[in-house]
């Protein structure tokens, strides 16, 4: 029978992988002509291509997507990522072509001031439709909102600890306090 598995995916363009810095351990990213041209390429994660072809080199092999008539060949194999949730690595993860004019989402990566790129990405994109909703965040943004649940358990780890520093110290004070009183007649003498 067949060998039926699900995997999760992601339509991204040419450059999705140098801007999210995403290495490309085998092969080749796609090319823009491919994007265009809706290729039926395909881009694996590591743990896709270990668990679809175990033992087996995956670029070159076929994958079937379901609703899709032809299969799509392999091109590349991705590092791992976790894009779903930092504490958690995404696993089988399907990468497919998708020119970005088609795409609802943008990713720009900046080495000057994100708070001013973002900027002129609001005023671009209304430029071009004044009526288009955008909302423009920083990635680091919503991995803080991921992180919040780690740095509060930080945050009273913390404290926990502080509170045991203190509790220890005042036993450690009593003891020594009640050792001293109960030799202060030999100390005397």
């Amino acid at each position: 029978g067949a060998n039926l598995r699900e995997a999760r995916f992601n339509s991204v363009s040419a450059e999705y992988f140098q801007t999210l810095s995403i290495p490309i351990v085998r092969g080749r990213a796609f090319s823009a002509d491919e994007v265009r041209a809706q290729a039926p390429v395909v881009v694996v994660s590591e743990t896709a291509a270990n668990e679809f072809w175990p033992g087996k080199e995956p670029l070159g092999q076929q994958l079937s997507i379901e609703g899709e008539s032809s299969p799509r060949q392999v091109v590349a194999v991705a590092r791992d990522t976790r894009s779903r949730y930092v504490w958690q690595q995404d696993g089988r993860f399907i990468y497919l072509p998708m020119d970005a004019a088609d795409n609802r989402y943008l990713l720009v990566h900046t080495r000057t001031d994100a708070r001013a790129t973002m900027s002129v990405v609001r005023s671009l994109a209304a430029s071009i439709d004044p009526a288009l909703r955008t909302s423009v965040r920083r990635l680091d943004d919503n991995l803080d909102v991921q992180t919040i649940p780690f740095r509060a358990l930080a945050w009273v780890s913390g404290a926990l600890g502080i509170l045991a520093l203190v509790l220890a110290s005042l036993g450690l004070y009593g003891v020594t306090s009640f050792l001293v009183a109960r030799r202060t007649h030999e100390i005397g003498i």
